[in-house]
């Protein structure tokens, strides 16, 4: 998996924040110039960049930019510059305002326990209250979505790169002896083995799923359930399995027909950025007949597209 944005060795982050600088001294500001930075530079080199930015004027470079900028090309930037267990904590936060399961379903797989673990101190540091409160007290979604999400949270998800071949098939069969139309309801078996087995362990045990019942898990999903159930628990299998592809497809969906949700593809775009991009624009285009850049090109505007396009790359 790659990344658009990787290290650069061109510059050195007294000279970016000396250009940073210049950009929003006096009347007007160079645009280009901070788009050129942050797309530039990876995560830890733009936190590099914030703290050298107060040491050597005294001014947070957050607080500079959002003097200057505006709209959605200030939300871009500020997400660029802000650590990914913050992001995620504001994206999860704004998925349970909204009532939105199948994003805060798609923030929470795919984390590591300590990428948890962190995501929640801050959740609860910057809102003042645990992410798991706030889950309990979404309106419109399934006492069965809130059990999963849960159990997730927990952070208890085995991480050893070793895989059980006969526990991957117990699995499998717990799995279809549970019943695919029990999915996230009395039976706990879904929901603690998605929550709690490594990731590789899980792919096998997919595989193994479809190859005992001849049918693919997804499959069987969509043929089972419907709705929000449906949507959650595909979310859940496809990101572990195949998250770029979902993502791509996520991604088809917040630009496809009238208006885009640009929050979404704010998260998506940085959050994906330094992890499998790439890959996510690859499987784009498999997709659809236009490329990811196309549809940010025709959806989206001014700073704000070109600083998008500057990440998608």
């Amino acid at each position: 998996m790659t990344g658009t944005i990787v290290p650069d060795q061109s510059s050195t982050t007294e000279k970016d924040c000396s250009d940073l600088k210049k950009a929003m001294k006096g009347f007007g500001t160079d645009e280009k110039k901070i788009i050129d930075i942050l797309s530039n530079r990876t995560l830890q080199q733009r936190l590099d960049i914030c703290f050298n930015y107060k040491k050597m004027y005294g001014k947070s470079l957050k607080r500079e930019l959002q003097s200057e900028l505006s709209s959605l090309f200030l939300k871009l930037t500020k997400s660029l510059i802000q650590p990914l267990p913050q992001l995620l904590a504001k994206e999860a936060n704004r998925a349970i305002g909204t009532c939105n399961p199948r994003s805060l379903i798609e923030i929470v797989t795919g984390m590591s326990n300590d990428e948890i673990y962190q995501m929640k101190r801050y959740y609860k540091e910057k809102f003042n209250v645990t992410i798991e409160r706030d889950l309990g007290q979404m309106m419109k979604v399934s006492s069965n979505f809130k059990k999963l999400a849960q159990v997730i949270l927990q952070g208890t998800r085995n991480e050893s790169p070793i895989i059980d071949d006969h526990l991957a098939l117990q699995d499998a069969r717990e799995l279809y002896i549970a019943g695919v139309d029990r999915f996230g309801t009395e039976d706990p078996v879904f929901n603690q083995l998605l929550a709690t087995r490594s990731y590789k362990h899980l792919k096998v045990v997919f595989e193994k799923y479809r190859m005992e019942n001849y049918e693919d898990i997804g499959e069987c999903i969509r043929s089972e359930m419907m709705g929000e159930a449906q949507e959650v628990y595909l979310t859940v299998v496809n990101m572990i399995r195949t998250p770029t592809a979902h993502l791509a497809e996520a991604l088809l969906k917040i630009m496809k027909g009238v208006g885009t949700d640009d929050e979404e593809l704010i998260k998506i775009v940085v959050w994906r950025s330094e992890i499998d991009l790439k890959e996510i624009k690859e499987d784009f285009s498999r997709l659809n007949e236009k490329t990811l850049t196309e549809y940010i090109k025709s959806d989206t505007s001014g700073d704000y597209r070109s600083l998008l396009l500057a990440i998608v790359k």
